[in-house]
């Protein structure tokens, strides 16, 4: 189960492509419904299956307070009946500080911080309600997430307005250390042909310096290739993963009603992506009509030989685009058909080379848990002034019986 909560409305930034609605100062969620928000999940969760609970917003660090309640809560059902919670927290980042940052690390929070990249590229976009600018508020809680938090990811929206500094983006990022980095195409904006070229232009790019990445041996996850490298190598398999409306994930307004996905909620004023709410659950059969809506064939994508590997599946992005869930975007589709050829490169040519963390990162099922080993040593010699030379050492000695250990492959 994943188990998206709108902490609030409210947001500390303007930024210009925000589609989550009106920033009203007083929409905010409620203790009482977070807390029947986590039960509901728990009670409709099979025992032993793990519950994600993402906060987002707006800003959720505005209700920080109902954040740590929700942890504290969950961590509770955790110790009574050993269901695995995971939490998840999408945040812009400007209210982030080390306390914070200390309860994030003691519960095992996942941040994902929002950073378009270089000052001309963030603050194109992401402004405060004065309309100014917040890379340089930002930029130091960058490096300070980083410090403390080895596993954060940032998100990049990319938009007519920022796409020349892409790559420079993605460069600074990884400069700071960041390894978890996803790119967001704004779909919905105005892009003309002068703006795709360049998106193109700055793909390849970045395919460039992903292959000189690799070959270096310098791990990291760039979910533009890695998400149609993996589509190309799982093929059909792929289309049993994906998303199907509210099958898995709810998202759950300040006022506790319940959506299909966090691009439904809005201003929580459309009567008709309502599934339910947290105190009546969900409405089943307003949930499967959606869900038949979404999978139904679209006319548009009709004898497409990519339709196993592109994003035209995601009710989210439809939503977001066309108004319909079940209305493909002609700007996805186009840009779709610009990136699978650039990231289809990127794996022929490390294929080809067999390139050792390429086959390791693609075809090893051990490879998430075997780097997460390796980033927590790194993290633990980096806090204790260790060389990481002596923690690659280290790893590269370790014997096979510890790896079958770790894995559970024995």
């Amino acid at each position: 189960m994943h188990l998206t909560l709108h902490l609030t409305h409210a947001c500390n930034l303007r930024c210009t492509y925000c589609y989550t609605g009106e920033k009203f100062p007083r929409g905010h969620m409620s203790e009482k419904v977070a807390i029947r928000a986590i039960d509901w999940s728990h009670e409709t969760t099979p025992p032993g299956e793990e519950i994600d609970i993402v906060f987002f917003g707006g800003e959720p660090l505005v209700r920080r307070d109902t954040l740590e309640r929700c942890v504290e809560h969950s961590q509770r059902l955790r110790a009574e009946t050993r269901r695995p919670f995971f939490f998840k927290v999408i945040t812009n980042g400007l209210l982030v500080d080390e306390a914070f940052l200390e309860f994030a690390n003691r519960h095992e929070i996942l941040i994902s911080v929002s950073c378009d990249g270089v000052r001309e590229a963030h603050d194109a976009s992401r402004c405060d309600a004065l309309g100014r600018g917040t890379w340089d508020r930002l930029e130091p809680r960058l490096r300070l997430i980083r410090r403390e938090n080895p596993y954060a990811q940032v998100t990049l929206v990319v938009t007519p307005k920022s796409v020349r500094w892409l790559a420079e983006s993605v460069e600074w990022l990884f400069g700071l250390r960041f390894r978890y980095l996803h790119l967001q195409v704004q779909h919905e904006a105005e892009w003309d042909r002068r703006s795709f070229r360049e998106l193109r232009r700055q793909y390849r790019r970045l395919a460039e310096l992903y292959v000189a990445r690799m070959r270096r041996g310098e791990k990291f996850f760039l979910n533009c290739f890695d998400s149609k490298i993996h589509s190309y190598i799982q093929g059909e398999t792929l289309a049993h993963q994906r998303c199907s409306v509210g099958r898995g994930q709810v998202s759950v307004a300040p006022s506790g009603r319940m959506y299909p996905c966090v691009s439904f909620v809005g201003a929580d004023d459309r009567e008709e992506h309502r599934v339910g709410d947290v105190w009546s659950g969900l409405d089943e059969e307003k949930l499967a009509g959606l869900a038949c809506r979404m999978q139904r064939p679209k006319p548009s994508c009709e004898g497409c030989a990519l339709t196993d590997r592109c994003s035209h599946w995601c009710a989210c992005l439809n939503m977001r685009t066309t108004g319909r869930i079940d209305r493909v975007s002609p700007v996805v589709c186009e840009h779709e058909r610009m990136l699978m050829p650039i990231a289809d490169w990127v794996g022929n040519t490390l294929w080809k080379e067999r390139n050792r963390l390429f086959l390791h990162k693609f075809y090893n099922r051990a490879y998430p848990v075997l780097s997460h080993l390796e980033e927590t040593l790194e993290h633990w010699a980096e806090q204790r002034g260790i060389s990481l030379d002596a923690v690659d050492e280290a790893i590269a000695n370790l014997p096979d019986e510890s790896v079958a250990f770790a894995t559970g492959k024995e």
